[in-house]
């Protein structure tokens, strides 16, 4: 029987801070202050591989928060930056051997990477640009701001952290209910749980002031899950999001206006042709 605590993990934003600050010079060369693109660095890669293209490996030795500490005697850990192909972030199979690392590949998507450096041959672009101005350029203005932010990076990283943490910590066979039923997995509910902290953390100001679908809009996993689910019945969305709200009570998380549904969803759907990370996999797989 696998049993997934109420509770969230003790583990610090600070930690994620941490992580993300010692790949973040790599990101700035090609995103200055992460709302700038360097178009002569982005004219320079070599984007011809299929698979991967690995920058910088972390070997991963301490951490500030407890229960990060424990997972660490039960299995150690490797961060992989880089440009990948499928989703922007994931975790591999749990290796069978218990010396060899939980590895987390994380970065930016090789086909998003050649978007950007098609616009820029295409438009004869060079130096350093805003966002707000490459948005003249790039059709997929949505997908520009969701992705080239520091803030996706941490969520995400935190999400697949949450992974390691059950697996680590919980039962190494929490892993097959994550491959099984991915999507209404409570594993996979409990990281989006944990990403939300952080959020919750950065947005402490506002965070009375934001709708639920305020909040999925702005985490990629929980804005792509619900996409997902779209696509095949509303219905099925909009439970994800009971799903989610009845979690987020339990963890006192919900903000004031957080308590229903909005009737509109278009603050999700937006953009017609949107690119959404979570959808590149067969949600069939799944179900």
């Amino acid at each position: 029987m696998i049993i997934i605590k109420e509770n969230t993990f003790r583990f610090e934003s600070i930690d994620i801070v941490n992580l993300i600050d010692k790949i973040n010079p790599y990101c700035e060369k090609l995103f200055p202050n992460w709302n700038n693109i360097n178009t002569d660095k982005i004219k320079e890669l070599q984007l011809n591989t299929e698979k991967y293209m690995y920058i910088y490996d972390l070997n991963i030795n301490s951490f500030e928060s407890m229960d990060a500490k424990l997972a660490l005697n039960e299995r150690p850990l490797l961060l992989e930056y880089g440009y990948f192909n499928g989703n922007v972030m994931y975790c591999p199979a749990w290796p069978e051997n218990k010396n060899e690392p939980y590895v987390i590949k994380f970065g930016f998507q090789l086909d998003f990477l050649r978007s950007l450096k098609k616009v820029v041959i295409s438009n004869d672009l060079s130096g350093i640009i805003s966002i707000d101005d490459f948005k003249n350029f790039y059709t997929e203005k949505e997908r520009l701001s969701l992705t080239i932010s520091r803030n996706r990076l941490e969520n995400a990283l935190m999400h697949e952290l949450t992974h390691w943490l059950d697996n680590s910590i919980h039962n190494e066979a929490l892993r097959k209910n994550l491959s099984i039923r991915r999507l209404k997995s409570p594993i996979e509910l409990n990281a989006q749980i944990h990403a939300i902290k952080i959020i919750k953390q950065r947005l402490i100001n506002t965070w009375d002031n934001l709708t639920i679908f305020d909040l999925i809009a702005y985490d990629s996993s929980l804005k792509d899950t619900y996409h997902c689910w779209s696509d095949i019945d509303k219905k099925q969305a909009v439970d994800f999001v009971k799903r989610l709200m009845k979690q987020m009570e339990r963890e006192g998380l919900l903000g004031k206006k957080m308590n229903f549904i909005p009737n509109n969803d278009m603050i999700l759907l937006k953009e017609e042709n949107a690119y959404y990370d979570s959808c590149n996999f067969s949600i069939k797989e799944y179900l």
